[in-house]
């Protein structure tokens, strides 16, 4: 009886070769998909760092230069208190916070208080192989001001009528005018507000203006405003136009809110308790 012969195998066929970089190409490109996610997640790892030690170094710098201190103030108001000082970028505040100078801190000095050093510019050589280079300035390391900061002192929601809220508002590429639409009508809930005026919007400004994570300044008059951040805006839409939106905030308001003031470019937002410095032969 005759037996088959195995013939021997001289290489791999056509179809073969063709599967094999369908397989490769579909690998290539989901990596390649996973650069922009990675570069934006890092970029938002950066900016929660820097938001994070500028906003720790904001509240020393503002006790240090005299918001706690009366006789540091530009325009003293009525007691209790409520002022905010915003020198370089001049937003808007509800109707009874003061905006006042400290210490003449305003002009061509407050960029160097009000605006984080932190993130270091740098220039790229033409020949691109060489890593990029520190910029210098005076014999000092320049910065590219894309991080500021802006402080309000409110009363505080407490039983102690001397105690009072420092806020400091964090912002990164903060559009200086703010070219947004604002302040905004609300209607109050539990732990969030309705837009009533302000819209329509479409979808474009409405994300970028009402941003999750940003802090915003909820008012109503008679009140104290306070803080919120938003943690989920709800917009209704119709197209590409939102002609109703609801703002989840992170915490209850405790009066029924009619307005919202929006501070574009608002990253991040630190607060303390505090009670202002009282006179005496110690007081600068």
């Amino acid at each position: 009886m005759q037996k088959p012969c195995a013939t021997a195998r001289a290489g791999i066929t056509l179809m073969e070769v063709l599967i094999s970089i369908g397989i490769l190409s579909i690998g290539l490109a989901s990596v390649l998909a996973l650069i922009p996610a990675g570069g934006n997640e890092a970029r938002r790892a950066l900016i929660a760092d820097r938001k994070a030690s500028l906003a720790a170094n904001a509240l020393a710098d503002a006790i240090h230069y005299g918001i706690l201190n009366t006789s540091k103030w530009s325009a003293v108001p009525t007691a209790p208190y409520a002022i905010a000082i915003d020198p370089i970028g001049a937003a808007a505040f509800p109707a009874g916070v003061s905006p006042i100078v400290l210490g003449g801190l305003n002009g061509a000095v407050a960029p160097g208080v009000f605006l984080g050093a932190d993130d270091v510019a740098y220039q790229q050589p033409d020949d691109l192989d060489q890593p990029a280079v520190p910029v210098y300035s005076g014999g000092q390391r320049s910065s590219t001001g894309a991080f500021s900061w802006l402080a309000t002192l409110l009363p505080a929601a407490t039983t102690t009528p001397d105690m009072y809220r420092l806020s400091v508002v964090t912002f990164h590429l903060r559009p200086v005018p703010p070219a947004i639409p604002g302040p905004f009508t609300v209607t109050g809930g539990t732990g969030s507000v309705q837009l009533t005026s302000g819209l329509p919007l479409t979808s474009d400004d409405f994300r970028e203006t009402f941003t999750r994570g940003s802090p915003i300044l909820v008012w109503a008059p008679g009140f104290t405003p306070v803080w919120r951040t938003v943690v989920a805006p709800l917009p209704q839409t119709t197209g590409t136009v939102v002609t109703g939106a609801e703002l989840m905030l992170d915490g209850d308001v405790p009066f029924a809110a009619t307005m919202v003031y929006v501070y574009p470019g608002a990253v991040g937002i630190a607060e303390k308790l505090v009670t202002l410095e009282g006179v005496s032969p110690w007081s600068l």
